[in-house]
């Protein structure tokens, strides 16, 4: 695929398993086409599954049985075998043409190309009907090509022009896979299977389509590692298919660090929602829409038609004082039916929507984000503040970048290294940080520091604006922090019982107070000490026992549990998502009583980067996992645990019922060069520690005293 040289951003559109002709969604695939317009995107690949090959094959089986027994019984021999042959070339052609109708042309020459899972979804058939499609449009490519063993490339190669950027893999199963409760099953288990076995070297960005999942795997075996959502209904979960959606992936130059990889992910679950609200139109008269109404919960008997459209919503919502009769609701559902606007079938006695309205619901990218709103938020773990390889001055380097536009601040748990396992003899702690309050206040500097480089950006961007109103000079340049205490911070035997980070909050307080009154004073803006400290207060939230916190108005699920990682990424993501689920109830009840949902739940202390999709009752849950915020430790070295490191940006939005509609992941793994000289070391000496030290507190503006 060719790029413009002097490009900074390639965006590349992804589906997987439009399932063509049973379960695909006229509206799915053009929601499609809206997202490739709104993200400009270059190419759109579709990573297996494009064709039924099960049902396409039955069909053609059972029409070419009726044709021969029809037209032509006596045939035998070659004039059978011309006849089938002629049979399967009209069917094919057919397939095709209406394949082509189904997937939409995309506006400025951006092309489909397909990976085909030929040996157990697309089929043979399906196959044949893609290359045919291929012949018919200009605008259809097909990824790979046909193997020895006569299949096409289960695993084939997507070529990219772009600077630090060669090539996507592509990978389909070819296995039925087992059912999974895992979401990263079915992912992790087909690159195990082809990273082994490949002579190619690393390609940019692996791609892993057909297990109905959406994740994010920054890290695995060393390559970014991406899983496409399912384009269609799911009427059956075989092994891990949950999700509904299509990935934008974000390819952005990045100098000499080769490139930044953003996933974009739109959950078109909501849509599949929607359908049956969608399908029912506002043309209808009153009574006939409010039989449509009462179907949408599910298929109904007369009996549950007249009970639902005669609840008190459903009156009020026609603006009825009095109950619809049982001849109004008969006549009306025969009305439905005789349109072809509802069916009835006789076997359950029971009225449906009518499936083709539900296929062809009118269901855009902007009636879906009508009223929706945008959040950003970066997200750390694991600093362990005092410790000897933590990335201090990345830190300060990143964060005051990566936040200056964000909506909040969340840093996971272990925001100090603590003292246990004989941390005080074995070198795991800087000179300066042998105490736990030390530990803290190193923490509380780092931070204030960090924080008020974003504090002052943001006020000298306003410019004179920020002197007319000082109040929301304050609220718009102080971006809130939310912090939750991990097990390293909260290691009692040295602290003896203190209070976790009690230290850390209130000089941490103390110094945004301090910084941003001298800030204002520095550009002339008239804020008082009390209007600082409130703002201040409001601003850094401890993440309470619930593990959950209201930012913005967006909830967001904020865990640190105390156990060690696991082989499959999305585990513990998934038992956090799982914990504060049930824990959402009680907490809306007693403390967050406006909110609607809950949509993101923040996973650490594994040292892992992941990002997972998880669904449970009609509700999707974005899971980040973060890293840690340092290099490495003896400890993990020596259990053969690599760690990832760096934060995440996370960007989420949500419709007005605060259902996740959008969200894109990104994990910096940056080094700057103060720390890369340090923590790449391979034998470190007294003299670089010491000087890492003072480099350090003179850097946070922390004087410590040696005892």
């Amino acid at each position: 695929m060719h790029t413009n040289a002097q490009s900074r951003e390639l965006n590349i559109g992804a589906i997987s398993g439009p399932c063509w002709p049973t379960k695909s969604r006229k509206y799915l695939i053009n929601l499609v086409k809206e997202a490739v317009v709104k993200a400009q995107a270059k190419s759109v690949i579709i990573a297996g599954h494009t064709v039924d090959g099960k049902y396409v094959e039955a069909e053609f089986r059972a029409q070419l049985k009726e044709h021969l027994e029809t037209f032509s019984p006596r045939l035998k021999g070659e004039r059978l075998d011309w006849e089938k042959g002629e049979f399967e070339r009209r069917f094919i052609e057919e397939a095709a043409a209406h394949l082509s109708d189904f997937l939409p042309v995309l506006p400025s020459g951006v092309n489909w190309h397909i990976a085909i899972a030929e040996r157990i979804y697309d089929l043979p058939i399906g196959a044949r009907i893609l290359e045919k499609l291929c012949d018919l449009r200009t605008d259809v490519r097909i990824i790979g090509e046909r193997q020895e063993d006569g299949y096409y490339d289960r695993e084939p190669k997507f070529p990219v022009q772009f600077p630090g950027f060669e090539e996507i893999r592509v990978l389909v199963p070819h296995r039925s896979p087992w059912f999974s409760a895992i979401i990263t099953n079915l992912v992790q288990r087909i690159t195990n299977a082809w990273s082994p076995r490949t002579l190619s070297p690393k390609p940019g960005l692996v791609l892993v389509g057909v297990t109905g999942t959406a994740t994010h795997l920054p890290y695995l075996d060393g390559v970014p590692t991406i899983s496409v959502p399912a384009l269609h209904k799911l009427l059956e979960k075989q092994a891990t298919e949950h999700m509904i959606g299509a990935t934008v992936i974000r390819i952005i130059a990045n100098g000499k660090e080769g490139v930044r990889i953003v996933n974009g992910v739109h959950n078109f679950r909501t849509a599949a929602f929607l359908e049956k609200q969608v399908a029912v139109s506002k043309t209808l008269p009153a009574v006939q829409q409010a039989v449509m109404h009462a179907l949408i919960p599910s298929d109904a008997s007369l009996k549950t038609v007249l009970h639902r459209v005669n609840k008190a919503e459903s009156r009020k919502r026609f603006l009825r004082k009095t109950k619809f009769s049982d001849s109004q609701v008969r006549t009306a559902l025969e009305q439905l039916v005789k349109a072809e606007t509802a069916i009835f079938s006789k076997k359950s006695n029971r009225w449906a929507i009518n499936e083709e309205l539900r296929r062809n619901a009118n269901i855009t990218l902007e009636s879906l984000w009508k009223g929706s709103r945008s959040v950003k938020h970066v997200v750390w773990s694991c600093l362990h503040g005092g410790a000897l390889k933590s990335l201090y001055f990345t830190f300060l380097q990143d964060i005051p970048c990566l936040a200056d536009d964000a909506d909040a601040l969340i840093e996971n748990g272990d925001l100090t290294q603590g003292i246990a396992h004989t941390y005080e003899y074995n070198g795991e702690l800087l000179p300066i940080a042998n105490g736990v309050d030390k530990h803290e206040l190193i923490g509380a500097h780092l931070r204030a520091t960090a924080f008020l480089t974003i504090f002052r950006n943001r006020l000298v961007r306003m410019g004179k604006a920020a002197k007319e109103d000082p109040s929301a000079t304050l609220e718009k340049c102080l971006v809130p922090y939310a912090f939750k205490e991990g097990n390293h911070d909260a290691w009692g035997y040295f602290g003896k019982r203190a209070l976790i980070l009690q230290l850390f909050e209130d000089r941490l307080r103390t110094l945004m107070t301090e910084g941003v009154m001298g800030i204002c004073r520095e550009h002339g803006v008239a804020v008082s000490f009390e209007q600082a400290k409130a703002v201040v207060a409001a601003k850094i939230i401890r993440v309470g026992e619930s593990r959950m916190v209201e930012l913005g108005g967006i909830l967001v699920g904020v865990k640190h549990p105390y156990k060690s990682r696991t082989i499959q990424k999305s585990t513990r993501i998934q038992q956090v998502a799982d914990f504060i689920w049930r824990r959402f109830d009680s907490y809306v009840g007693s403390v967050a009583k406006e909110a609607k949902a809950f949509s993101i739940a923040y996973v650490a202390n594994f040292h892992e980067a992941a990002a997972a999709h998880i669904t449970k009752f009609g509700q999707t849950i974005l899971g980040v996992m973060t890293g840690a915020y340092l290099k490495d430790t003896e400890f993990e070295n020596n259990q053969d645990k690599v760690v990832d490191h760096g934060p995440a940006v996370v960007t989420a939005r949500f419709d007005t019922e605060g259902r996740l509609l959008y969200s894109e992941t990104e994990f910096v793994s940056h080094i700057c060069e103060e720390d890369r000289s340090f923590v790449a070391s391979d034998r470190l000496d007294s003299t670089a520690v010491l000087q890492r030290c003072i480099k350090l507190l003179d850097r946070i503006g922390l004087t410590l005293p040696w005892r």
